[in-house]
């Protein structure tokens, strides 16, 4: 290979790392996270911090979004398998809307039957503060915390957050 091939391969790579970094959550294990106060699609004040003692599992999404509408089946999966937690406090499904379209993201809520109530719409998309506290530059975004506050999943797959939890839950 000739030097300036190797210099764009070498330039290509570290663009793509360069841009796969950038697209990671804000949170990494092990870190607190933010307090989120908005409220909830009932109309109910919501603050994460008031959240303490229990697993709360974030899930940054949109109803615009074909991967995040798939994965709302895993979640329903997560929500009904997990039940005798969520009834006993120990484990919460907190769903933010990246919207611009609050209609459009209530059908979704409905349609893809997300029967929790902990739902928050963002109107301004990715400008949102809650949505740029968090990092989010890509959904769907998911972020798992323990009942100390602290980041324990980033973006974890089902299998993940269900084995976690299957561990955790069960104590």
């Amino acid at each position: 290979m000739d030097k300036s091939f190797k210099i764009m391969l070498l330039l290509i790579v570290l663009g793509w790392a360069g841009y796969k970094v950038y697209k990671w959550p804000k949170y990494a294990q092990g870190e607190g996270a933010m307090d989120i106060q908005a409220t909830l699609i009932n109309g109910e004040n919501f603050s994460l911090n008031n959240q303490k003692g229990k697993y709360v599992l974030i899930d940054f999404w949109a109803s615009w979004c074909g991967p995040c509408r798939l994965e709302n089946k895993w979640m329903v999966d997560l929500y009904s398998q997990f039940q005798p937690a969520i009834v006993n406090q120990k484990f919460l499904i907190l769903s933010i809307g990246i919207e611009q379209n609050e209609a459009s993201w209530k059908q979704a809520i409905l349609r893809d039957g997300l029967v929790w109530t902990s739902h928050i719409f963002q109107g301004k998309m990715f400008k949102s503060e809650i949505v740029k506290n968090y990092g989010v530059k890509e959904i769907p975004t998911k972020y798992l915390i323990d009942p100390e506050g602290l980041v324990v999943l980033r973006n974890p797959s089902y299998d993940q957050l269900k084995s976690y939890l299957d561990k955790n839950l069960s104590k």
